[in-house]
């Protein structure tokens, strides 16, 4: 499998260089950093060209915010994942994030090994969204194999016919 070009818009350097060194040193190779922004409108012109197959966004940029990048990429380049990088737990954040067409929003206080799972996951095609740890899917909070469960449990199967 080719590794997954990522690219980076945050407008902290130091976070940026930081998870630019996550990816390289703890990705396994799964991911290859194309390019990086600390603005919005940049962000949106730079991934037009380089056309990367997932882009890690901030909520808070100092022009467009993360919502409003994330629909701009979507426009451009649909196939694209975006994945919000934010320190907001807000509910609102979430729902933007998902109203945007991101594929996941994290919070950037989980841990690494959640951040590259996450990405792992989105680079594959699925679409979840991250909140302090707990992903929730765009079609609900439970997995088709749990909604599988549920409704053998309904039937009335025990846990040991399941």
């Amino acid at each position: 499998m080719d590794s997954v070009r990522v690219f980076i818009v945050d407008d902290h350097s130091l976070f940026r260089e930081g998870l630019k060194r996550i990816l390289a040193d703890e990705g396994g190779g799964r991911f290859q950093v194309v390019g990086e922004a600390a603005k919005g409108g940049e962000a949106v012109q730079k991934v037009k060209e380089i056309k990367p197959d997932l882009v890690l966004v901030d909520v808070a940029l100092p022009d467009l915010d993360g919502f409003q990048v994330c629909s701009l990429i979507k426009e451009f380049l649909p196939e694209t994942k975006v994945v919000m990088l934010t320190m907001y737990g807000k509910k609102e954040f979430h729902e933007q994030a998902r109203d945007a067409g991101a594929s996941a929003y994290v919070m950037k206080d989980e841990d690494i090994s959640s951040l590259l799972e996450t990405l792992s996951r989105v680079a594959q095609g699925e679409e979840l969204l991250a909140r302090g740890g707990r992903r929730r899917r765009r079609g609900g909070y439970l997995s088709p194999r749990e909604k599988e469960v549920l409704k053998l449990i309904a039937m009335g199967y025990t846990g040991k016919e399941i």
